[in-house]
């Protein structure tokens, strides 16, 4: 019954991760849950319901995490933000091994929008007027401000 209990609790359990900034832990689930997903293939209503909702919950990391660079980051929050997010593409990509054979265009594709998903919301961070000011970041002309 424990075990059973363990695998409801998933998806709240990794969404209490996600609200307290454990990426890390968030991440493991979701690389649990396509562990999950492969040794149940008899899909198993129950197991397929937990992995749904563990998927509901990367998404929503993913988006927690883009909107994050759109906020004042320093640089080790930063590359702990986009190390994050490059592991959700990556547990994608273990995800969908099975079902495609051109994984490397897919990979591809996806960094390129990581790319993309990080200049936007660093632009927007960067567009917001309290930041024209900022003492030690740049300002959306390209200029230092303060602290020189």
């Amino acid at each position: 019954h424990s075990s059973l209990l363990e695998l409801l609790e998933l998806p709240s359990l990794m969404d209490a991760c996600v609200r307290s900034n454990l990426y890390e832990e968030a991440l493991s689930i979701s690389a649990f849950a396509n562990t999950l997903e492969r040794r149940h293939t008899e899909k198993n209503p129950v197991v397929m319901k937990v992995i749904a909702q563990v998927r509901s919950r990367q998404s929503d990391l993913r988006r927690y995490l883009l909107h994050s660079l759109k906020n004042q980051v320093t640089m080790p929050e930063c590359l702990e933000i986009v190390t994050a997010l490059r592991r959700l593409n990556s547990i994608d990509l273990e995800r969908l091994q099975s079902e495609n054979s051109n994984l490397e265009r897919i990979h591809a594709a996806m960094e390129f929008s990581l790319q993309v998903d990080f200049l936007e919301a660093r632009d927007a961070w960067l567009d917001q007027p309290s930041n024209a000011a900022a003492p030690g970041y740049l300002n959306p002309s390209g200029e230092g401000s303060g602290g020189t």
